[in-house]
């Protein structure tokens, strides 16, 4: 393998196997491998220089078909310079190994090379460095710490015995290679990449690691400065082998570290310090403590981590134990956001060395461990009195109305709430009891609420049961209140209705059972994680005490609800009881004896009493076509995000805002039919807003539904166009205005109900007017169990 000869070019040669593995190379290969050669023989090149390997990949795999690259002229950056290399390869037999390899030449130019001086080879070196350095060459034989010469490429020249066995490497070994093969970490290279700017400007003062070839690292501290000998610029480095020291203090680093976290852990406010009351080091709880984060406290003067008002009493006291050099404490009070606190701060000796105190640690401890220790006792009295009021509410209360009433009062002097509700649970029926802020009119569907089968495990999992609403639809926690209920459209349409805020369930539990609930209308909404616990008390205690008076009023032959107190109805081992379940059983019930499914007879069941729709038009009715579902079901959310564009690009009307809940699911849909509905609700909301005021269109999914929404901002739709838009099919439209206003919206109701869903509409005077389309999602082939 030819060496370089002329001044200022790289000549590199690497041999490569059929799998692109190192098999040999000359010195200048070195400088693109970035390593030394005795390291990555029968390393892929890939792993070596990844950079080099992408850009002959394409090369190396057109010389294995059997044509090789002549001159082929490519850019690539090495280190911090621009190259244009020529690139030649040629196929290699490799007879020993029985495959062909690869023959890599690589020639390339360096940066200002015809005034450089080569570097020089093994053969050269007893006669070219006695002559470049002439007298320093004997000066730095004799000194018995590292020295070494590097050229403006940072590349060794010379190095003495000291440097060699600091390296692990024999002087040939080193001699015109780049420093940084040797170097042990990333970092580290790129810092010597720049070290001839650097050391042009001032001389370079820094730690070496030096990866040997027996694993171990070693460490030299060198100062690297310009010399000029042999008419050529170079470096002279100059250093001290630290290895030890620098092994010393990586373990007391190690230490220290593996001590502070145990302080930590302790969870004890800690500040050190120096004497000139410098903080070095600020544990994270004293951070907390003091509002101070740890970047802005270290350095800063002690006393100013302090509010104003106690910085000279902690001046003080620092300034007394640093004078009289013993522990000193002192309490102060600092006023907190939520309340003041009482400090006991102890000035302690931290770290000494030859009897001299080099820092001081500052311990801050509440010095209330008995205060906290008399809350948590207040706490627990004031939970005991609880308990015992409400029992003895209980005891005394002749009904149900009075008890749970005293409930909600108590639930709301933590809380707070605009209404309220009481409801007791039993059978699968939740039965409204008392109320809070509530008109008793229009209250009458939830008088009696239905439960799906499975509520007893679900309330066992779930604590307080939380619903956020925005703009009168359920959001965050509405899915496991709906989870409960049989109908939870009912108490959707309600919260859609009063335009809520937020509702609040607390479970009334006694022996692991729901017996009741409280429900809670807009509670504060800064209440914290204690209230919300008191809460949880509270529904423990009032379901105890619902219990106790179910035993005393069956007792006295009283009446709950209305009706006689029966005996709960236990379930049977391994399948919960029946709670819509009446004793004898009923056709509906009796579906379920043996855990086993008559699909037909539920079917017949659930269209009892259904008149077969009728989808023939009428003399003068518009003719509603036969519903064909997608048998691949409709992106709904692309679908409705192109209704959005057209209206955009047709520039009539408002903007159209749309509310998309994620990962809606494919619809077993006509997709024309849809659209068809969808364009003549949000046309008739467009024609009854005011102009260029925005229409909504949402879609979210409800259990088993999909639930589109399109809202405005116009007037609100008269009640007689809704009683209209309400009547059954069969009977006569009416021949005056509000028949033909609802003339194109029975036509959309028409459509939808083709499809198997249902339209609806709620007006609010002056507001706007919402209409739904509820669309039941179908399984697809395959999903069915």
């Amino acid at each position: 393998m030819r060496e370089r000869e002329d001044s200022g070019v790289l000549r590199a040669s690497l041999l490569l196997d059929g799998e692109d593995r190192i098999l040999e190379g000359n010195r200048d290969a070195e400088v693109f491998l970035e390593r030394p050669l005795e390291e990555v023989r029968k390393v892929s090149l890939r792993e070596v220089n990844p950079t080099l390997h992408a850009a002959l990949k394409d090369l190396l795999a057109k010389t294995r078909r059997g044509r090789g690259v002549e001159n082929y002229a490519m850019a690539y950056k090495l280190g911090k310079n621009l190259l244009r290399l020529n690139v030649s390869i040629t196929p290699y037999p490799l007879e020993a190994l029985g495959s062909t390899g690869s023959m890599v030449s690589i020639t390339t130019t360096l940066p200002g090379g015809a005034g450089k001086t080569p570097r020089p080879r093994s053969s050269q070196l007893s006669m070219l460095v006695p002559e470049a350095v002439g007298e320093l060459r004997v000066f730095l034989d004799g000194i018995v710490d590292p020295a070494f010469l590097l050229d403006d490429q940072v590349g060794i020249m010379y190095a003495n015995a000291a440097m060699c066995r600091a390296m692990g490497h024999k002087a040939d070994e080193v001699l015109g290679r780049p420093l940084s093969f040797f170097l042990a970490h990333e970092r580290s290279k790129k810092t010597v990449e720049y070290l001839a700017e650097t050391v042009r400007a001032t001389p370079w003062r820094g730690e070496l690691e030096f990866k040997r070839p027996d694993g171990t690292v070693s460490v030299v501290a060198v100062t690297v400065m310009p010399w000029e000998g042999g008419g050529e610029v170079t470096m002279l480095g100059l250093g001290r082998n630290v290895t030890s020291e620098a092994r010393m203090k990586k373990e007391r680093n190690q230490e220290l570290r593996r001590l502070w976290s145990l302080l930590e852990s302790a969870r004890s406010p800690l500040i050190c310090f120096t004497p000139d009351r410098r903080v070095t080091l600020i544990s994270s709880t004293a951070e907390e403590l003091l509002g101070v984060p740890k970047d802005r406290a270290i350095g800063t003067v002690l006393e100013e981590l302090f509010p104003a008002e106690v910085r000279d009493r902690v001046k003080v006291l620092v300034e007394d134990a640093l004078a009289l050099g013993e522990e000193k404490e002192a309490t102060v009070t600092l006023k907190m956001r939520r309340a003041a606190k009482e400090l006991r701060m102890v000035v302690r000796h931290a770290y000494q060395v030859r009897g001299k105190t080099r820092e001081y640690a500052l311990l801050l401890q509440e010095s209330g461990g008995e205060a906290s220790e008399l809350e948590e006792l207040r706490k627990r009295v004031e939970a005991l009195e609880r308990h015992r009021e409400i029992m003895e509410k209980a005891a005394e209360s002749a009904d149900w109305e009075g008890f749970l009433g005293h409930c909600l009062e108590l639930a709301g002097e933590i809380v707070g709430y605009e209404a309220g509700a009481a409801f007791l649970v039993e059978k699968g029926l939740a039965t409204l009891e008392a109320v809070r802020g509530l008109e008793e009119r229009g209250l009458e569907s939830f008088r009696n609420i239905a439960l799906r089968p499975d509520y007893r495990r679900q309330c066992r999992e779930e604590g307080l049961l939380r619903v956020t609403v925005h703009g009168g639809v359920p959001r965050e926690g509405w899915e496991q209140v709906a989870s409960l209920l049989e109908d939870p459209d009912q108490l959707a349409g309600l919260l859609g209705e009063k335009r809520w805020r937020s509702l609040l369930a607390i479970p009334l539990r006694t022996e692991g059972t729901v017996v009741g609930a409280l429900a809670l209308v807009n509670p504060r909404e800064e209440a914290g994680e204690g209230e919300w616990k008191k809460l949880e008390a509270i529904g423990r205690d009032a379901g105890e005490a619902v219990r106790v008076m179910r035993m005393r009023l069956a007792s006295r032959g009283k009446a709950v609800g209305g009706a006689a107190v029966p005996e709960p109805v236990e379930a049977e081992e391994g399948r919960p009881a029946d709670p819509g379940r009446e004793e004898g059983g009923s056709a509906r019930g009796d579906l379920h004896d043996g855990g086993k499914h008559d699909y037909l007879q539920i079917a017949r069941l659930s269209r009892e009493g259904e008149d077969p729709p009728d989808l023939l038009a009428a003399p003068g009715e518009v003719p509603v076509p036969r519903a064909v579902l997608s048998p691949r079901g409709i992106d709904l959310a692309s679908m409705i995000k192109d209704l959005r564009d057209y209206y955009a690009r047709r520039g009539r009307g408002g903007e159209i805002f749309l509310e998309l809940e994620d990962d809606l699911p494919r619809l077993h849909a006509d997709k024309r039919l849809l659209r068809e509905a969808l364009m003549c609700l949000l046309d008739n909301a467009f024609r009854f807003s005011p102009p260029g005021s925005p229409v909504v269109l949402g879609a979210e999914r409800w259990g088993d539904e999909i639930l589109l929404r399109v809202e405005d901002q116009g007037p609100g739709m008269p009640e007689e166009v809704i009683r209209e838009l309400s009547r059954p099919e069969g009977v006569e439209e009416s021949a005056d205005d509000t028949g033909r206003r609802a003339k194109s919206l029975l036509v959309c109701r028409r459509f939808v109900r083709s499809m198997g869903g249902e339209l609806s509409f709620k007006a609010m005077p002056g507001e706007g007017t919402v209409a739904y389309i509820r669309i039941p999602v179908l399984p697809f082939i395959g999903e069915v169990s």
